[in-house]
């Protein structure tokens, strides 16, 4: 099922906290980034040489009657500007002072953006250091617990059970 305007509206607020204010063209370069397009979404358009989910995302903008317009009490879109620029909303909604972003924390916003470093992350690994501490954890309330009943009850002690180890861990 082809995305309809409004989802896009509704992520491209996603991508306006990432990045502060985007121009048209940054928008229809970044949504797939916080939005799925499905196989409807990439058919080529009948009316110009792009995907239909980039012209849905220009028609955002051309349908929009007003220069300047808030969308979901979120963010704007300024069509003032070439190209159009769609800024998010900061500020207390219940005082009604919201308003566009600075241009210096848009600035941060990207500086933050350029300096992340993709890691590679051996999951498997990470899942087996986890795994062992947890183990190691459970083995640390046995001895306590086991000591625990040897202090107050010694002749219950074949009553302590490793309740993972006897009926799983889930």
């Amino acid at each position: 099922m082809a995305t309809s305007e409004s989802d896009i509206r509704t992520a491209v607020s996603l991508l306006l906290r990432q990045y502060g204010s985007l121009t048209t063209s940054e928008v229809k370069e970044l949504l797939n980034t916080v939005m799925p397009f499905d196989n409807d979404d990439m058919q080529p358009s009948r009316t110009r040489a792009e995907p239909l989910i980039t012209q849905r995302i220009g028609n955002i903008v051309s349908h929009q009657k007003e220069d300047i317009r808030v969308y979901d009490e979120t963010y704007v879109i300024d069509k003032t500007v070439r190209p159009a620029t769609w800024s998010i909303l900061v500020g207390l909604q219940s005082q009604n002072t919201l308003d566009r972003i600075s241009d210096e924390d848009v600035q941060r916003r990207k500086e933050r953006r350029r300096s992340f470093k993709p890691q590679q992350i051996d999951w498997q690994a990470l899942n087996h250091r986890r795994t062992e501490l947890g183990r190691l954890g459970e083995e640390f309330v046995m001895r306590y617990e086991t000591n625990n009943v040897f202090q107050f009850a010694p002749n219950d002690l074949e009553r302590v059970i490793h309740l993972s180890e006897e009926q799983g861990d889930g």
